[in-house]
């Protein structure tokens, strides 16, 4: 139906960053891609990125058994360039793309990768752990709590 907020096109959506270092302000940007006709569900991808420095792709999953998509994203091809890592670059596109999830997507959710480098585990870990004071996000509203984060459980 049209109300279960996974019609597309779903819109893009700027936000600005501040590098820390520089002080730079940059556009940060989540970009909707069409995916199959709205039979299955949400089938598009999600593209991020924050100028050419630091991007990521949230990619559909499907439910092997039902042939459907599911409600989850995985996350793919994550990369800060090596010059801006450690500034907060790739914190700033998930903080976005939960913002993004909740306002266009209710109920879908991101997964991690099954190959994370060492630097991406640290940064889960955080975003995994409860008690976790809330992070401002790059919209200047809080960032949302444990209940939205997911485990493979």
């Amino acid at each position: 139906s049209m109300m279960d907020g996974k019609e597309f096109p779903l819109p893009r959506v700027t936000h600005e960053f501040q590098d820390p270092k520089t002080g730079e302000i940059m556009p940060l940007q989540i970009t909707p891609y069409r995916g199959e006709s709205g039979l299955h569900g949400n089938t598009g991808s999600i593209g991020m990125n924050i100028d050419d420095r630091s991007f990521s792709r949230a990619n559909p999953v499907l439910n092997q058994k039902t042939g459907k998509y599911s409600d989850y994203k995985v996350l793919d091809g994550s990369e800060t360039l090596e010059d801006y890592q450690k500034r907060g670059y790739m914190t700033a596109l998930y903080d976005a793309l939960e913002s993004y999830l909740a306002d266009y997507s209710p109920g879908s959710k991101f997964l991690p990768s099954d190959n994370l480098s060492p630097e991406m585990q640290r940064l889960w870990q955080k975003r995994l752990t409860p008690n976790v004071p809330a992070r401002r996000g790059v919209t200047g509203r809080p960032t949302f709590g444990p209940d939205i984060h997911i485990n493979r459980g």
